[in-house]
């Protein structure tokens, strides 16, 4: 048995800062804290290669003092508390004293700043926590503080980084996050020496709609409400812009940008009856609640927190979002499309004719002996010789329009939704609309994951979007051409001419802004075409041609021909036995 021994400093301190920064944008979120603490009015994130070379944090804050800088970089050294019941009067982002040390653990750090009482500018570096000397040098009031080769002293966590596009998809996300909950500084990304974004000043709703999008200011309702427990300001977004999964969900407590499952269901009840099911709705809430009152000390990224009565907050948030919605006379909105689909085949293409009425025109009401119906004998015989019965003769009429030929004798269309087609010993009954979903669903599968591409449609107006996960775009290029999607990049703005050929231009648009939130990397194809399934749910004729043999084959085709993608049945199957029993 091996002896017990205590690790050597550097290899704790590395093992250590696995637990604060795992990717490049960890870094990046605790950096721009530490400057929010200082009290800047305006911080500067310049990144290189993702984050992977260079991670550069500027700030005007308060800076540090000379003595206090190889200070800042000690384990558990830090200025937010002195005692663990201070953990329950926090008002700062950072407490622990970690993210310093655990930088430097893995990095090569460079770090300059200026109080705002000295001429005098100082510079440190640091590599591996092994602590340089203090230099003078030259610079503004604030600090800049570089962080260059992430992981270099860690091979194996540098090579789970994923490509440049994704690691900067993360640091924009982190860097937005705390863009919107801090409306009144100014920010700047650089990305690459090329400006990723910039906000000015401004209030809570214009920030929203400066990071989300203009557009999204009209959609914009105001949440606000103030009770001992909880005080609750921000928006949320129209029932309308509510995606399928989930993306534009920003809630924080006491400004901190948290995770919590529990009060995100309490947004999705108020939102009851105004989303369909699986729905996420859009929002940016603030929760103040008082110091002693919320657990901040729950987890090293500082996302989760612990309430003293969380279902309290829970009520509270669901009744405030719930009454804001009735303020504004939102209330569910009424689907016209579907509704008209419920009496009028999406199926038929034929015109829509007056219904033709045959009226007897002999019949006299007042003659009873003449009770039995002309009707109601010719169903069941042809003649008046009761003795000479014939066959009963279904019209047919229905089914003018549809494609028939001779080849199509074994397959025939029955009003409104279904096909009824035989085998050699059985008849099979297939639910149209199931089955296209079912084709559908595998060409798009096959086209995502192989080298087809399917055709899209031109728009007769443009769309530009402006979005700060520009390179969002770049991670989706192949995947969003071969679905039909064609734009061209002017500045900081996307011009969408062209989408997919199963969704309008609306719904193609809210789909893309979501979408680009995923990572094409973590295989959610089949969620990302069930989304699409979902928002185009009566529009699969313009993909799948309605020639009844065309869809039985393109059906018996597909991997599974028995259940459409929600497993739903599409096809029963009657046998000879099955027939028998119906009958007896």
């Amino acid at each position: 048995m091996k002896k017990i021994s205590i690790l050597p400093e550097h290899v704790a301190n590395q093992i250590a800062a696995g637990e604060v920064v795992q990717r490049p944008a960890s870094v990046v979120k605790e950096l721009m804290e530490n400057s929010l603490d200082s009290g800047a009015s305006e911080i500067k994130v310049n990144i290189i290669n993702a984050g992977k070379t260079s991670i550069q944090i500027i700030d005007n804050g308060d800076g540090i003092e000379k003595d206090q800088i190889k200070l800042a970089f000690i384990r558990h050294a830090t200025s937010k508390l002195n005692t663990a019941d201070d953990l329950f009067s926090l008002n700062t982002m950072g407490f622990r004293g970690e993210a310093l040390a655990s930088i430097c653990a893995i990095s090569q750090v460079n770090l300059k700043s200026r109080t705002a009482d000295s001429q005098e500018t100082y510079e440190i570096t640091l590599d591996e926590n092994k602590e340089g000397d203090i230099i003078n040098s030259v610079g503004s009031v604030g600090t800049t503080i570089t962080v260059k080769n992430l992981f270099y002293n860690v091979p194996a966590r540098r090579q789970f980084l994923k490509s440049e596009p994704i690691e900067f998809r993360h640091i924009n996300e982190a860097f937005t996050r705390i863009v919107l909950a801090n409306p009144k500084i100014k920010f700047t990304l650089k990305h690459n020496n090329k400006e990723e974004a910039q906000f000015e000043s401004e209030n809570l709703r214009q920030r929203i709609s400066h990071v989300l999008g203009k557009k999204i200011n009209e959609s914009l309702v105001p949440v606000e409400e103030s009770t001992e427990v909880v005080s609750i300001d921000g928006f949320v977004l129209r029932p309308n812009n509510a995606k399928k999964s989930k993306g534009n969900q920003y809630l924080y407590v006491n400004k901190r940008p948290i995770k919590n499952n529990y009060l995100h269901k309490s947004i999705i009840e108020a939102f009851e009856g105004l989303v369909a099911p699986g729905m996420h709705p859009l929002y940016v809430l603030k929760l103040t609640v008082p110091e002693d009152k919320v657990d901040v000390n729950v987890h090293p990224s500082k996302t989760e927190v612990q309430f003293e009565d969380e279902r309290t907050i829970y009520k509270i948030l669901c009744s405030a979002v719930k009454r804001s919605l009735g303020i504004h006379h939102i209330a569910p909105p009424i689907d016209f499309e579907n509704n008209l689909d419920q009496h009028i085949s999406a199926q038929s293409s034929k015109a829509l004719s007056a219904p033709k009425i045959k009226v007897n025109s002999n019949f006299n009401p007042f003659n009873f002996e003449s009770q039995k119906s002309e009707t109601e004998t010719d169903i069941f015989f042809q003649s008046n010789d009761k003795s000479e019965q014939k066959p009963i003769e279904f019209s047919s009429s229905w089914d003018e329009g549809e494609s028939k030929s001779e080849s199509d004798k074994t397959s025939f269309f029955l009003p409104p939704n279904y096909i009824i087609t035989n085998l050699k010993t059985s008849l099979v009954i297939i639910n149209i609309k199931r089955a296209k979903k079912r084709i559908l669903f595998d060409q798009l599968i096959s086209t995502l994951n192989g080298d087809n591409q399917l055709s899209g449609q031109s728009w007769v107006f443009p769309e530009k979007i402006e979005l700060i996960y520009n390179n969002n775009i770049q991670i989706w290029n192949t995947q969003l051409k071969k679905m039909g999607f064609h734009w061209e990049k002017q500045e900081n703005e996307f011009i969408f001419t062209a989408g997919p050929l199963f969704l309008n231009q609306s719904e193609s648009i809210s789909w893309l802004e979501t979408v680009i939130q995923q990572d094409p990397n973590d295989d959610l194809y089949h969620d990302l075409v069930i989304s699409w399934l979902s928002n185009s749910e009566n529009k699969y004729s313009a993909m799948i041609d309605s020639n009844i043999t065309d869809i039985v084959d393109a059906l018996f085709q597909c991997n599974n021909p028995w259940t459409d993608p929600y497993d739903n049945l599409i096809t029963q199957i009657l046998d000879s036995k099955a027939i028998f029993e119906k009958f007896n």
